[in-house]
């Protein structure tokens, strides 16, 4: 789906740059574009970047959690 209409970013774009370690409005607009133009799409933006961050917290190892807590 495009995302940014200024610069024409998907949201599959915003997504791999967010899960290569742009984790941020301003990383993601240096890695892609997407924010730099009217600002429009940034609530879009920051959806996407909590949807990323999300999964990332879903993979984390049940096992890991045990081992740190005791």
């Amino acid at each position: 789906m495009l995302i940014c209409h200024c610069k024409k970013v998907m949201d599959s774009t915003i997504r791999e740059a967010a899960r290569n370690g742009a984790k941020s409005r301003g990383l993601i607009g240096r890695v892609c574009g997407a924010g730099t133009g009217c600002g429009g799409c940034l609530p879009a933006v920051d959806e996407i970047l909590e949807d990323v961050r999300d999964e990332s917290a879903v993979h984390v190892s049940p096992l890991r959690i045990l081992g740190a807590t005791g």
